[in-house]
């Protein structure tokens, strides 16, 4: 009986969060925990943070990411080769993607140049 008071509760909360456009203080915090990479085990710089947040931020930041997602491809906002976010396309679908457009230029005989840029290293060096 309690379990299912608890979820009306929870409910209730995102409703009402939804409802007035609040995000409550205490959904903000989060418990940082380390977790060790390699290397040394007493080295700081060999341990990345985990942020922990609470349950109830993260239901609400699904249903908030889903809704936008939703509202997005029902008004054709996104761009039509959006690989990224987008449930049902991954890397190799804008890979294939692209590969059908080098293929089809090379038939009709067009140039084709393709610029590729990584990013990996570059979370680093923005400041947060």
């Amino acid at each position: 009986m309690a379990g299912v008071y608890t979820m009306e509760l929870k409910q209730q909360l995102l409703t009402y969060s939804i409802a007035t456009n609040t995000f409550p203080s205490a959904w903000k915090m989060a418990r940082v925990t380390p977790l060790y990479r390699d290397g040394e085990c007493d080295q700081s710089n060999n341990y990345r943070p985990i942020s922990v947040l609470s349950v109830l931020s993260k239901i609400l930041e699904k249903h908030v990411a889903k809704s936008l997602m939703n509202y997005l491809v029902n008004n054709n906002l996104l761009y039509e080769l959006q690989s990224a976010f987008r449930e049902g396309h991954s890397t190799e679908s804008a890979s294939i993607k692209l590969t059908d457009q080098i293929l089809s230029n090379i038939d009709q005989d067009n140039v084709t140049g393709v610029l590729f840029i990584d990013f990996k290293k570059a979370f680093h060096i923005v400041n947060h």
